[in-house]
């Protein structure tokens, strides 16, 4: 069985000034030493970068160079897959967007879940309580 991560996860991983820093660190160390595959999605790699690099929400944001060196990393590692959007995916992401009302900020949740059902990928380790609406998916808040 595979797990994914949402952003908000790495982002406190990289954050030290997080009171999440800790046990994001603990929990992403723990499933690379793991037996599931950690499936990443593209557009939480992006996110990542850009959060990560931004004077406004990180005290000491990282550089471009320290961010993409983070997902380099994360991305070789023998356990870690990349995932993406295709056909199967927009079509959940259709029937979500009609059952749910999508709109908004909810959008790249619902993009997520998407690909995630898509990929048969349940487990979504997050602190983002929009997630609990997919029914698909099973969330874990390990904050």
């Amino acid at each position: 069985m595979g797990v994914s991560l949402d952003t908000n996860i790495l982002l406190y991983a990289s954050d030290a000034r997080s009171q999440f820093h800790a046990r994001a660190k603990r929990l992403l160390n723990d499933l690379l030493l793991g037996e599931n595959i950690v499936y990443l999605f593209w557009e939480t790699v992006h996110g990542y970068i850009r959060i990560a690099t931004h004077h406004s929400v990180f005290a000491s944001p990282l550089s471009p160079a320290e961010a993409s060196s983070n997902i380099h990393n994360l991305i070789v590692h023998p356990l870690v897959e990349m995932i993406g959007a295709n056909t199967q995916s927009w079509e959940i992401y259709q029937r979500l967007s009609r059952e749910l009302n999508v709109c908004g900020n909810l959008v790249p949740d619902a993009v997520l879940a998407s690909v995630l059902e898509a990929n048969g990928i349940k487990i979504l380790y997050t602190n983002d309580r929009d997630f609990w609406k997919f029914p698909f998916l099973q969330p874990n808040n390990p904050f």
